[in-house]
């Protein structure tokens, strides 16, 4: 019995296809790019075709078109999945707890999972992403809830405009404002709760909770 033949895949060497034309390197871009070329063209605009000439223009259209397609996708996506899409991006943000420390802020007033983060340099909004609704005792006897998605407006030595977390006064009370002031740490909560800044500058474990 005649053994078959397996075939073989033949695979171009990466300098080869990088020595190819950009249009049979990456043909359906090229095409859509020829697309891009005649509207622009026909609107008086540089002809970017010419920019096809150059192996190094073709990376920055390629470059480009990719972080267009990165822009599109977070955009559709929850606060998240943005964030994941900016590490992509290389937009690496400093750890949670440093950037609070920078605000004047308790480096522990989140709990441990509370790793991803947004923040709106402009607007100041803080937005927190934890991985499920918990609860935080502090050395101070004081527990916090967290809810998965706490947002805020963060200023030196202050987050305000909150939502998304709870302290106990006999019931379960919304948090509106957090505000440091010297060696002291205040919880406005219809009454102002003040505590010893020191128990809050250390990061704690989060216990999972049903029902925030």
């Amino acid at each position: 019995m005649r053994a078959l033949r397996r075939s073989r895949t033949v695979r171009t060497p990466w300098r080869v296809l990088m020595s190819q034309p950009f249009s049979s390197r990456c043909p359906r871009l090229a095409t859509l790019l020829q697309s891009t070329t005649r509207t622009t063209k026909s609107a008086g605009d540089v002809d970017p075709a010419l920019v096809l000439s150059s192996t190094d223009a073709e990376y920055s259209v390629l470059g480009g078109f990719c972080l267009l397609c990165l822009q599109s996708i977070s955009s559709s996506m929850g606060d998240g999945a943005k964030w994941m899409v900016n590490k992509i991006k290389g937009k690496m943000q400093k750890p949670l707890p440093q950037l609070l420390k920078e605000y004047d802020l308790p480096m522990g007033l989140f709990p441990q999972d509370a790793t991803n983060y947004e923040f709106d340099e402009e607007t100041k909004k803080l937005t927190v992403h934890i991985a499920s609704a918990c609860e935080v005792g502090y050395k101070d006897s004081l527990v916090l809830r967290f809810f998965t998605c706490v947002t805020g407006k963060l200023n030196k030595g202050k987050l305000s405009e909150v939502e998304g977390i709870k302290t106990k006064i006999l019931i379960w009370i919304k948090v509106t404002a957090v505000r440091t002031e010297a060696s002291k740490v205040h919880f406005c909560a219809g009454l102002n709760k003040t505590r010893n800044r020191d128990a809050y500058e250390v990061v704690r474990d989060g216990v999972s909770i049903d029902k925030f």
